[in-house]
């Protein structure tokens, strides 16, 4: 699936698959990887452009930038760690500053540790389907109407009728 959907940067695909699913599961990725972020040890795979890691948001996306800026880029956050310290180059420094993200504000890595993506709903950072679910799931409001057309002692038939009243989609004559 990654050689089909990603390209070798792991970026998403941004041409058209013919598939009846493809839209739905691109924009449950991204809402999925909006809500991750990468916490930084001793491993050396975590991408500095591409991946969150100083905020809820990739430098990319901060920086608005499409996937052909960053082209050929694949530096990662290991490259600008020396002695468990941060080793920004200047240039650098001033592309995160503009995006607002102050790499300074967070402490220096652990070396200790493996770079862990973690969710950031979850209090011990553990994904779990059913947490990314009710996060991105589209939540109708509560209706105050709704208990009393849907209780027990109404037939289904006039509860279907009723409901199609209250959201104005029921098929009625005008004239």
């Amino acid at each position: 699936m990654r050689r089909k959907y990603f390209t070798r940067d792991g970026e998403l695909i941004d041409y058209y698959v013919k598939s009846s699913i493809w839209s739905t599961i691109k924009w449950a990725y991204s809402e999925v990887k909006s809500r991750s972020q990468w916490f930084i040890g001793n491993d050396c795979h975590v991408d500095i452009w591409r991946a969150n890691w100083l905020a809820p948001l990739s430098v990319k996306d901060a920086l608005a930038l499409d996937s052909q800026a960053l082209v050929g880029c694949r530096a990662t956050v290991n490259s600008i760690i020396h002695n468990n310290s941060w080793n920004v180059p200047v240039q650098v420094h001033s592309l995160f500053t503009r995006a607002n993200l102050f790499i300074f504000d967070i402490p220096a890595p652990d070396s200790s540790e493996e770079d862990k993506l973690m969710w950031i709903l979850d209090p011990k950072g553990t994904f779990s389907v059913k947490s990314a679910f009710q996060e991105i799931r589209k939540k109708g409001s509560n209706v105050a109407w709704h208990k009393l057309i849907w209780k027990s002692g109404v037939q289904a038939s006039t509860a279907a009728i009723a409901w199609k009243l209250c959201q104005n989609c029921a098929d009625i004559d005008t004239n």
